[in-house]
């Protein structure tokens, strides 16, 4: 496994921690902090160059649903002004 998969592993397990207990979480986090403390020095700079990859396309997916929810929400605005001008002119 690359170290980009084993990061998108680990994200998606941290996903899932929403709502898990304080003590679930502390778990998660011990577990990759050992798994990180295990890799040598090289290894550490693939794995953090790989977590600021997938950082990076979870802020570009986030930009792309702000983008999107954005102008879904537009059309609404739109329609909502131009019927109570519409009522108001009648």
């Amino acid at each position: 496994m690359t170290a980009k998969e084993e990061i998108q592993k680990f994200k998606r397990e941290f996903a899932t921690l929403c709502n898990a207990s304080e003590e679930k979480k502390a778990e998660f986090n011990d577990r990759f902090r050992s798994f990180i403390r295990s890799k040598t020095p090289d290894e550490k700079k693939e794995y953090a160059a790989a977590f600021n990859e997938c950082a990076a396309e979870e802020v570009k997916n986030a930009k792309a649903l702000i983008e999107d929810v954005n102008l879904r929400m537009q059309p609404d605005d739109v329609l909502q002004v131009v019927s109570t001008e519409h009522s108001i002119s009648h």
